[in-house]
């Protein structure tokens, strides 16, 4: 492997391109190749690695790591465990993109690759650097190195790994570790930043509590700041714990700092220089709660926030406000990152609780917080003024000239914080509040989303135990889809598994797969997700709250301002302002521009609320909007006349560019909301929406959306009257995807319902549909018998649009079978019929299937100019998948025209325009492409496609493109 390039945030690719491979071993194994974790498997393989990544220069056989691992007592199977782990961990990166082999065997053992990154490499190198520059007396190079080394500390070394090896390493780690924080609070106390260094030996002796040389330090930093009882309380602390735990009293340098202490001399015990007698003062106090809480998922966010530290060019105080959902965990972000803000800012860090959404509480006023403040920072209560306006007045003359931190947590409103804000540009203030804060002034305003699903998986591992978790990989998976990646229910579910040892993942997934018992199993103690929502909904207006509860009514869709216009029947405007106000409370989230979503769990709430108190029709309002809306969509973007005229509005779009957009965005809640409505007994209106929109989707390939929502009509529909038609489209949406049989099953179905109607239309449909899925069965003479008899009904009946159906699908089948003058004869008809009927969707259609046929008999200009009509056409309609059809026809005429370049690029650029759930067309462009290669003298190029083509032919039987396939990968010879 090459050298590495190494951005801030760590390695990402190596100089050549290749993804770097890192490795951390402070904190829990573990690796990645570029920003791809790689997975290690179990512990005692994560042991075999960490054996030769501390010993990256040396060779070390099997029995050596035999040896790190098991001691005296190997496994029976010997050295072979051994090869057997060194596979899977060299699969597992050749899994993640590694290019290189990342474990070499040397003669008799392995070596890791010496130019993958360490953090123990770097954090030893930095440790390195920083005793050279404090032996150099150079305090500032040896501050940064040991901020940097520091950093990179992220809990107990190798956690959880066996053997003496990893043991050996790990304590070799924490005692380095351990001295590199001394050496950082040291330079701290030396130069008067006393509660940065309180703040991180405060940690530190929480972690080693009999830690002498750690106790002193703190010791110095409370006497140096002003904390003399604080200092002394540290002693007793200490001493209590040693006699009660060891039997043994402090040390003699601790008992004599103890006496300088309580006679107030200069202090001179510990790692640096005297410590003069405090000055006494009431600013510098440190008031941030513990930084106990170890956060996933929020990189971007915390870079996000401390990206622009200075100070205001204006001489105001730089202020940062974080909102979001209520458990997301806003207050666990900012305290945070106060810990690590806190340095800069000497004159101290306050934290005060605003109780905006406390249960039980009122928000905290603005007199009561600033007299708080104001005591904090040493300001007597006899010069506390009464009036809230002189309080914020004395506040901002007294932090004027301070380099002060401020955390304001769970505001209610802007018009709460605003009084609080310090004077003066070296304050910084950092802000949560549920409700987005958008009438206050801010530098930096973020809105924490919930997490995503690894990052919420690494949580709750965290949380309840790697072992535990890693047990039951796809019920922890299931719990934390369960839990919507909100923290906060990740937390309460870690508590009760912990709580309850007995249970398993998988019992806990069970109980909360059930979305109407999911709320009250998200509870814990004082701890409830239903409470927290609860609570933000009960600070909403009657309005918001209705429109919040009425969302509960169609649960899981991202809805716009015209679906809730009809859903609490009102304008779209008003429905529109009263949405915003909800996404400002911090219940609703914005999907996309003018489309709003909730997050699972307060959809939950919202439908518990809207059970409690249904507002009748409201559900039948919305499916009634989105069955004129997507009936509209279907005669803009196919050209087909509306069966149901309508001029009533009430969408957001107004020509074809524009359905098209919002029928996209519509996407996901169309499937959500056709699904439901055919859940809660409203199956009729499912399928006329699932009828208006199949055509435009399967022009786009989203088959696998289309199948969905016809099958879900179907499971709760009975009446002929609906299922016949469904059926038929359900067909061509197997048939366009290559599910040939699944499309004749279909058809079979809607015939058996129309004739039961006595519908001769749809007899003929169907039986048109019969014969084009036997034409694609390869079976000739059945697919000619019904597409002739289909062709003389429509005639006979005047059915202009199956007419051409039939005339195109009974030319195409001339053509399989080499009767071109036919075959053409029927097109060219096909193609004059539906220009006359001006239907520019079969327009399409026809001039395409033309144009293929016209290849087929080796008529180049023609077929070129007529594909590039489709083309045109195809592009206009927005059709996917006769523009996938006319590229690579297109591509077929150049290579007709000697040009095998513009050929090549033709399919592949066919092969990028359809979805891979377009079966069909996708193994009719790899056929071409084959061909392409075959003639440019690249066989090998070629295989790989006819060779794709036969698989995807498993899946979808044809036996025409299989036989094709098949000839292809026949002419590219041997391999």
């Amino acid at each position: 492997m090459s050298d590495l390039v190494w951005s801030k945030e760590g390695a990402i690719a190596s100089d050549e391109g290749t993804p770097a491979l890192r490795f951390a071993v402070l904190g829990p194994l573990r690796a990645w190749c570029g920003d791809k974790p790689v997975g290690l498997g179990p512990v005692r393989q994560q042991a075999v690695l960490a054996a030769l990544l501390l010993n990256r220069n040396a060779v070390r056989t099997a029995d050596e790591l035999l040896g790190a691992i098991w001691g005296k007592e190997p496994p029976a199977s010997g050295s072979n465990v051994v090869s057997v782990y060194l596979y899977r961990l060299r699969a597992a990166f050749r899994a993640a993109g590694a290019t290189d082999e990342v474990i070499r065997r040397h003669g008799a053992g392995y070596q890791i690759t010496a130019s993958a990154y360490l953090d123990a490499a770097e954090f030893d190198s930095l440790v390195d650097r920083a005793t050279a520059a404090l032996a150099a007396d150079r305090r500032v190079d040896a501050e940064a190195a040991l901020i940097s080394a520091t950093a990179l500390l992220d809990g107990e070394p190798l956690a959880g790994l066996p053997g003496g090896h990893a043991a050996a390493e790990r304590q070799r780690l924490l005692d380095r570790g351990l001295t590199a924080w001394r050496q950082l609070a040291d330079l701290w106390i030396r130069s008067g930043r006393h509660s940065a260094a309180i703040d991180a030996l405060s940690a530190l002796i929480a972690e080693h509590p009999y830690d002498e040389p750690s106790v002193a330090l703190l010791m110095r930093a409370r006497y140096g700041g002003g904390w003399v009882a604080d200092a002394l309380q540290d002693y007793r602390n200490l001493r209590d714990r040693m006699v009660r735990d060891l039997g043994v009293e402090p040390g003699h340098e601790l008992r004599a700092l103890h006496q300088a202490v309580l006679r107030e001399d200069d202090v001179t015990i510990g790692l640096g220089e005297r410590v003069a007698p405090p000055v006494r003062r009431g600013a510098g106090r440190v008031e941030l709660p513990p930084d106990n809480v170890r956060l996933e998922g929020r990189a971007d966010q915390i870079s996000a926030l401390t990206e622009h530290l200075s100070p205001r060019a204006d001489g105001a105080p730089h202020l940062v406000a974080v909102d979001g959902i209520a458990g997301v965990g806003k207050s666990a972000l900012v305290v945070y990152l106060a810990h690590r803000l806190r340095p800069a800012y000497p004159d101290g860090a306050l934290f005060l609780d605003l109780h905006g959404h406390t249960a039980g509480r009122s928000p905290l006023g603005p007199a009561d917080a600033l007299g708080r403040l104001l005591r904090t920072i040493g300001v007597a209560d006899r010069d506390v003024p009464d009036d809230v306006d002189e309080r914020a007045a004395v506040w901002r003359a007294a932090t004027a000239d301070a380099q002060l931190l401020v955390v304001l947590d769970n505001a209610a409103s802007a018009e709460q914080v605003r009084p609080l804000l310090p004077g003066g540009g070296g304050n910084r203030v950092l802000v949560t509040s549920r409700t987005r804060l958008v009438d206050l002034d801010v530098d930096h305003q973020v809105t924490l989303d919930a997490l995503g699903e690894d990052a919420a998986t690494a949580l709750l591992s965290r949380l309840i135990g790697a072992a535990r978790a890693e047990a039951e990989p796809d019920a922890v998976h299931d719990v934390v889809r369960a839990c919507g990646g909100l923290p906060l229910a990740l937390r309460i579910v870690a508590a009760r598994m912990r709580s309850r040892p007995a249970w398993t993942f998988a019992h806990l997934a069970s109980r909360l797969a059930d979305g109407n018992r999911r709320l009250s199993e998200l509870a814990v103690g004082d701890r409830s997700i239903e409470a927290a929502f609860a609570l933000s909904y009960s600070r909403l207006p009657a309005a918001e709250q209705r429109i919040f509860r009425l969302l509960g009514e169609i649960p899981g869709i991202a809805p716009d301002q015209y679906c809730v216009a009809a859903l609490a029947d009102v304008a779209p405007p008003e429905a529109g302002h009263l949405l915003e106000r909800v996404v400002d409370a911090g219940l609703l989230d914005v999907a996309a521009i003018d489309r709003y979503r909730l997050h699972d769990l307060a959809t939950d709430y919202a439908r518990r609320l809207a059970e409690a108190a249904p507002e009748p029709g409201a559900l039948e309002r919305v499916l009634d909007h989105y069955q004129r809306a997507t009936r509209r969509t279907r005669v803009l973007l196919t050209g087909e006349p509306d069966p149901e005229p309508d001029d009533r509005g009430g969408f957001p779009f107004t020509d074809a560019e524009s359905a098209a957009d919002w029928l996209t965005g519509c996407r996901v809640t169309l499937l959500e909301l056709v699904e439901h409505a055919a859940r809660t007994g409203h199956p009729a209106a499912a399928g006329r929406i699932t009828s208006a929109v199949v055509d435009p989707y399967t022009m786009r390939t989203w088959f696998s959306d289309a199948r969905r929502m016809h099958e879900c009509v179907l499971t709760a529909e009975t009446d002929p009257r609906q299922t016949a038609p469904l059926w038929t489209s359900l067909a061509n949406v197997h048939g366009m995807r290559g599910a040939y049989q699944q499309a004749w099953d279909c058809f079979e179905k809607a015939l058996t319902g129309y004739r039961a109607l006595d519908d001769a239309e749809g007899q003929t449909r169907a039986l048109g549909g019969l014969g084009a899925a036997a034409r694609s069965l390869g079976r000739h003479d059945e697919a000619a018998g019904y597409l002739t008899r289909a062709l003389g009904v429509a005639e006979d009946l005047g059915y202009d649009r199956l007419r051409i159906l039939m005339l195109s699908n009974l030319g195409m089948l001339h053509g399989q079978m080499r009767r071109h003058g036919v075959a053409l004869e029927q097109l060219r008809a096909a193609a004059v019929l539906a220009a006359e009927l001006d239907d520019p969707r079969m327009r399409t259609m026809t001039v395409c299937a033309l144009g293929e046929q016209l290849c087929r008999v080796g008529a180049t200009q023609e077929a070129g100019e007529v594909l590039a009509e489709a083309l045109d056409l195809a592009q206009r309609t927005g059709d996917v998948l006769i523009r996938g059809f006319a590229l690579t026809h297109l591509g077929t005429v150049a290579e007709q025209s000697g040009d095998l370049d513009t050929a090549i690029a033709r399919h592949l650029a066919a092969l990028d325009a359809v979805d891979a759930d377009a079966v069909e067309t996708t193994i009719e462009i790899r056929n071409h492409l084959g061909d392409a290669y075959l003639a440019a003298g690249r066989p090998s190029d070629a295989r790989k496609q006819f060779l794709t083509s036969v698989e995807l032919t498993e899946s979808a039987p044809s036996p025409v493109a299989r036989a094709r396939a098949l000839r292809g990968l026949a002419r590219c010879g041997p391999q």
